[in-house]
């Protein structure tokens, strides 16, 4: 007693399919251990609760190899929540525009790609360690997201400040002073923090 069968002419073995990018544990880009990917329907595969940064990149390959991959065209490409993207074999690096745990799904007869979100991390700390090599004390710190102050002249303790909030994939401008000197540079937030050399 089955009840109705549908037949999907649109199958595909999503098992020879996976994604690989910088969010790997352990060895990033490790295209022998892909993360796995499922059928859904209509010729759609997925790979489920994907954690994913704003400062990472992935990409889809086919056999565990780099021969076959699919990624953005024309650069790297930084695709929005729901809209659905076309790839090109060999194509450039894919971002989202949030931090969270996603569903990547791709359709590989069309290169079809977009993503969902699972679970967006809104609120995040991280730290900034400043390798003080100008020994530098007192050591105070100015952020700033654009024009946005994020930290105005705020003490560094232990050669480390924490942030809080979204600016994980963020370059903010960050001054570290003594009083007499200054020091201005741009940095880039990972999930990782991030490490300045004064």
């Amino acid at each position: 007693n089955l009840g109705t069968l549908t037949y999907d002419p649109n199958v595909v073995d999503a098992s020879v399919y996976g994604v690989v990018g910088t969010f790997q544990d352990g060895t990033t880009w490790d295209v022998a251990n892909p993360v796995a990917m499922e059928y859904v329907s209509d010729g759609w595969i997925v790979a489920k609760n994907v954690e994913l940064y704003k400062s990472d990149e992935f990409k889809f390959v086919k056999d565990k190899s780099w021969d076959v991959s699919y990624g953005g065209n024309g650069g790297v490409l930084v695709a929005d929540v729901d809209n659905e993207y076309t790839l090109s074999q060999g194509g450039q690096n894919i971002k989202v525009n949030n931090n969270g745990k996603f569903d990547l799904y791709f359709k590989p007869d069309t290169k079809g790609f977009k993503y969902s979100c699972v679970e967006e991390y809104t609120d995040l700390k991280v730290t900034i360690t400043i390798d003080n090599k100008a020994n530098w004390s007192p050591l105070s710190i100015t952020l700033k997201d654009g024009n946005t102050v994020i930290a105005d002249n705020e003490a560094v303790t232990n050669n480390e400040y924490k942030i809080s909030g979204d600016y994980i994939g963020s370059t903010l401008t960050c001054t570290l002073s003594n009083g007499n000197k200054s020091d201005e540079r741009n940095v880039v937030i990972t999930k990782n923090g991030a490490t300045i050399t004064l």
